[in-house]
């Protein structure tokens, strides 16, 4: 091995270290740049991919969004010249689209989610095909498209439920109720909320629980059944309390006293 390369393979592991070993991410983009920059001159592109793989992350952990989306497009192109059909470039444009999305670019945001889910799709990857379409469905919803929304989240449900993967299941269904309240759907709402407490129940999921009876308290306000919003609020909060969630316990507190201060003043 030549002493460039040893060099570049050195300061990525340190750098790999210190973000690991002792979470010093800032320190670490020091050691990261001089790899990058070590396997660049050499011309190792796995090197180079790894090395701007995790730059990226660590300059996304940092808040440093622009360099971040730079190092994974990098890293995505390069990928894309020598292994174009490698899954992890599917991977990699999830990612470009995940960072856009959190810059608030949401038209680039969806592009780079698409070729990421068609990626998995024609690899077969499953639960990450679903993850995308939740993704895109995000995107829809942040844009009014709500109905479009629907419809992503609809095909996401149907490939985790090939997977029987429930959980994400029910979370999906749970993302689908509060579209189609905000819409003023309460009837497929209440459906798919009661579904998913079936399910959540059989699987013991305490937090999904909790804020399934939070959803289902908005439905029967809107529907003017109060009393039944107060006892899912008060069950929400017994479940978040007795697993620790008490950030969500002290919400629906909130909320309850809303609804208390409601029925008082004759709503």
């Amino acid at each position: 091995m030549n002493i460039a390369l040893e060099q570049a393979d050195s300061a990525l592991s340190a750098a790999q270290q210190l973000i690991e070993e002792a979470g010093q991410l800032a320190e670490a983009l020091t050691h990261l740049e001089t790899a990058i920059a070590g396997f660049e001159r050499v011309g190792e592109s796995y090197g180079l991919i790894i090395a701007l793989k995790v730059a990226s992350e660590t300059n996304r952990d940092l808040g440093h969004l622009e360099t971040s989306l730079e190092q994974v497009k990098r890293a995505h192109g390069v990928l894309t010249d020598i292994k174009p059909d490698a899954e992890q470039v599917a991977d990699f444009a999830t990612e470009v689209g995940s960072i856009y999305a959190q810059m608030g670019q949401l038209v680039a945001a969806r592009i780079w989610y698409v070729q990421g889910l068609y990626g998995y799709e024609g690899s077969g990857r499953t639960l990450d095909a679903a993850h995308n379409l939740t993704c895109i469905a995000g995107l829809d919803r942040a844009e009014g498209a709500e109905d479009k929304a629907q419809e992503m989240l609809a095909a996401a449900y149907d490939l985790y439920e090939a997977e029987q993967k429930v959980d994400q299941m029910i979370q999906i269904r749970l993302s689908m109720a509060q579209g189609l309240v905000a819409q003023g759907n309460t009837e497929t709402a209440l459906l798919y909320l009661t579904q998913a407490h079936h399910s959540a129940e059989e699987l013991g999921e305490q937090e999904l629980l909790g804020a399934i009876h939070q959803q289902l308290a908005l439905v029967q306000a809107r529907l003017g059944n109060t009393d039944q919003a107060g006892e899912h609020l008060i069950q929400a909060k017994k479940i978040f309390a007795t697993v620790g969630l008490w950030e969500d316990a002290s919400f629906t507190d909130e909320l309850l006293f809303s609804l208390q201060k409601s029925q008082e003043s004759g709503w």
